[in-house]
């Protein structure tokens, strides 16, 4: 999980151009996994942000600046981090 702080970390630094995170989530043998979007960053703004976040994103994501609350609220704000 320290590469996926790494990634959101250069992405603010502009490094990294646009940054999109996806949950794919468990699916039964006979269905399609279909990834969905938590989070999608350009050049450190918060230009996507789902209505929930799995906890895995929760657990990489504490204590960072980059918490899901966090970012929430940026987007709701279009504040750039």
């Amino acid at each position: 999980m320290n590469m996926l702080r790494r990634a959101f970390e250069e992405n603010k630094r502009r490094n990294i151009e646009i940054l999109a995170v996806y949950d794919n989530p468990r699916t039964p043998v006979n269905e399609q996994p279909r990834p969905s979007l938590v989070v999608e960053m350009v050049r450190g703004s918060v230009a996507q942000v789902r209505d929930d976040s799995p906890a895995w994103f929760h657990a990489a994501m504490r204590g960072t600046q980059f918490e899901f609350r966090t970012l929430r609220e940026r987007a709701r704000d279009n504040f750039e981090l």
